[in-house]
Order: C-alpha cells, then structure tokens, then sequence
C-alpha cells in the first residue's frame, strides 16, 4: 500500500473522531469555542488534521477535564469557571481536572470542617457566656434575704421572719425547675455547687458539662441529685454574711425556708417535685395572696364536697401555727388584729362552731383577709394605711408555713396536679 493511501486512511479515521469528539462537546455544555484551549477546536472545524503524535496520557486529561466539567454543569452551574458564590474562580481550575469522586470527597470534608468549626464557635460563645458558677454569682448577690418589715408591725409576740429576696427567689426557682427538667433524661453521679453555672445577665441556669452523668438513670440516683442540690441550697444560705446593721449571733433558717429544704433532703423527694418546683417560699410576695385564695377555695369548694375523708386528711397535715394565734395577732400587727376584731364582732371566728377542726380558723382569717385585704385601709388624712404586699407580709410572719403545708397536704392526698397549669402563673421566672 502506498504512502498516499495510508495518510488518506488516517486522515479519514481521524476526522471521524473529531466530528463526534466536537458534537459531543457541545452537548455537554459551553457553548464558546476559545474558552477551553486544550482542544484544537478551531482546527478540527476546520477541517485540518491535527499532529499525528497524541499520547494516551493527553487523551486522560481531557476525559476527566470533560467529565469533571459535565459534572460542575448537572449541579447548575453553566459557564464554566463562573462560580462565584463558592469563590470557584480560582478554585475550578484546579479542581476540574480531579475526577468527580474525589472532588466528590473534598468537598465533603470541606463541609464536615466547616460544621465543627461552627459548634465549636457556638460551644466557645456558651462558654464565654457562662463565666460564673453558683458560689460565685451568690456571694456577689446583696442581698439573699429579704428583712422587710410591713406597715403596722409592733413585734412584741411576733418576730421578723426573714424571706427570700426576689432575685434569690427567681435563681433558686430556676435552679431547681431546670434541674428537676434534666432529671427526667439524665441523674449526675454527684452533683456539685460548681457544676451549676448561673449567666450573670440573664440568670439562665446550666449544668456544666463536666458533670458527670450516671451510665443508667434510677430513681435512686435522682432522689439523691435533688438531696445534694438541698444541702447545696442550705449550705449557700448560712454561709452567705448577713447586713452589716444586723447582728444575729446565731443564724436561724426561716421557717418556710427550711420547709422547702427538708422536702429536697427527704427520702423519696422525686415524690414531691411537684411541691418542690412549685414552693410558696418562691413565689414574690406580692402574689401570695392571690395563691392562698386559689389552694383555699380547691380545699373548700371541690375537696370538701368530692372526698370527705380527704379533707379531713389535708386538715390534719396543716402545721398549726406554734402557740396563740390570737395572741400573736394582737402583739404581731395592729391592721390584722382590728381584722380580726371586725370579723368575731360579726361571728366569723366563734370557736364553738367547729370545735372538731380548730384550723378551720386561722384558715378562714388568712382567707378573709386575702379577699378584703382593704378594709379598714382608707384615711382621709393620710391616705391608705397599708398595701397588700404589707398584709401578704404580716401573714407571713405570723402563719410562716401555712401555705406551704396547705399544698403539701393537698399533693399527698392527689388532688394538687389539677392546679398545677394554674399555679405555674404565680412563678413569673
């Protein structure tokens, strides 16, 4: 065969390969001739024949450039080396010539780095955030007890009963609400003051993460995180020091305090959550009126008529009030003693009524009261004697755990959960 016929051949063969090389070129995407120079397009349209020494390896990097542009073109993009919204300017003409499944894979790990450093970000600004552990923010609290003395206190017979101050109510409640919520997941091997972090601005309560939680969660493990976070609770309160103009050699936990407390270090204190979460030592002062009246008017109205014989048991599980409550009304606060006189002078307190249940009595004066708080209130020379935070606060110091038991009673019988929506108002934390 002569030389002639033989380049003929070549060349027939060849320009079969770039017709359909160039067709299917333009299939696939841009649509410019002159943007992708690797290809002597301009000659194959042409007609002329290009050099006849083209290695295999020059025939693999055009295949993976020609797929890898193929697959840039099926996620959306079409021009190619226009991806500006992923900074692909510069990008593209690197990763073009990599096959699809390993630029598959780096941009993968692209994404997974990105992912981390963002929760890393947010964990650092949690962290920045939280900077101050329960001891800490407590000691800088001023004050953690609140001394007020109402309008018409004459402390002969009744002393001044400390209480909560309101930010030390707000941070107690959410301490103990946030960590009765977590304890429903998760119970903490221990449970330390410092693995409680309080965000000085906002008073968001968090367990550290370094809290170590139990591999299994058991009733016994969260009776005893809600006794450790009582002892944590007492132990805060009698360390902190007191105002400098008061004096107490021996510092003695309020009534009602303690009362929350010893619910917290019982035996089985998951049993009484609910009275724990909801205790009327965190509920502000000037609300606790409005609360009695709620619990007063169940026990009255729905106990009494549905379960005698829980009513009964409610009554007896009241704490009386430690000695006369009369006497302690006449020394206490002038405004409730003339209450008190106003009521027997129209027969609201004759114990001869119900000589069986003489709690009927003081429960039914701290009733009277709440719903009639101004009687006896106007002065036209002065203006009103007292507000009712002054009588939520005289009750208080003489009927320290009234409420409190009234709803502990009320919550062993089982009929306490029906107000719980309508308790949850009076904690406005």
């Amino acid at each position: 065969m002569s030389p002639v016929v033989e380049v003929k051949r070549w060349q027939i063969r060849w320009g079969r390969r770039s017709a359909s090389a160039t067709s299917w070129w333009r299939g696939i995407g841009p649509r410019r001739a002159g943007h992708h120079r690797d290809l002597p397009r301009c000659g194959l349209t042409r007609g002329l024949s290009p050099p006849p020494a083209i290695s295999r390896a020059e025939d693999r990097l055009r295949w993976r450039k020609a797929s890898a542009m193929s697959w840039w073109r099926r996620l959306g993009t079409r021009r190619a080396g226009q991806h500006t919204e992923m900074h692909q300017m510069t990008i593209t003409k690197r990763c073009h010539l990599l096959p699809p499944p390993l630029l598959l894979r780096c941009i993968i790990k692209i994404v997974c780095i990105k992912s981390s450093l963002t929760s890393f970000c947010s964990n650092l600004q949690v962290i920045l955030k939280i900077a101050m552990d329960l001891p800490m923010f407590w000691s800088r609290m001023q004050p953690h007890l609140d001394y007020a003395v109402p309008k018409g206190h004459v402390g002969r017979g009744c002393t001044k009963t400390p209480c909560l101050s309101p930010q030390a109510k707000r941070v107690v409640f959410r301490i103990t609400s946030h960590l009765l919520q977590k304890l429903e997941k998760v119970c903490f091997v221990r449970l330390e003051a410092e693995n409680i972090l309080v965000d000085p601005k906002t008073e968001e309560v968090y367990i550290s993460d370094s809290t170590q939680e139990a591999p299994v969660k058991t009733q016994a493990g969260v009776n005893s995180n809600i006794n450790q976070l009582g002892h944590i609770l007492e132990e805060l309160i009698k360390t902190k020091k007191l105002p400098a103009h008061l004096t107490f050699p021996d510092f003695k936990m309020p009534a009602e305090i303690q009362h929350l407390l010893d619910l917290m270090q019982s035996t089985n204190p998951l049993r009484m959550s609910l009275v724990i979460k909801y205790h009327s030592s965190m509920v502000p002062m000037g609300l606790r009126g409005s609360l009695y009246l709620l619990v007063h008017q169940w026990l009255m109205d729905h106990v009494r008529v549905a379960d005698y014989r829980a009513f009964d048991d409610v009554l007896a599980g009241i704490d009386p009030t430690e000695g006369d409550w009369v006497c302690k009304l006449k020394e206490g606060n002038r405004y409730l003693f003339a209450f008190y006189s106003r009521g027997l002078r129209k027969g609201s307190y004759d114990a001869r009524k119900d000589e069986s249940a003489p709690i009927l009595h003081p429960l039914d004066f701290n009733r009277n009261v709440h719903s009639h708080t101004f009687e006896g209130c106007a002065s036209r020379a002065t203006g009103p004697r007292f507000s009712k935070k002054d009588m939520n606060l005289a009750l208080y110091f003489i009927f320290g755990t009234q409420l409190a038991s009234l709803m502990v009673a009320l919550h062993a019988r089982g009929y306490l959960c029906h107000l719980e929506k309508d308790i949850a108002d009076f904690f406005p934390y």
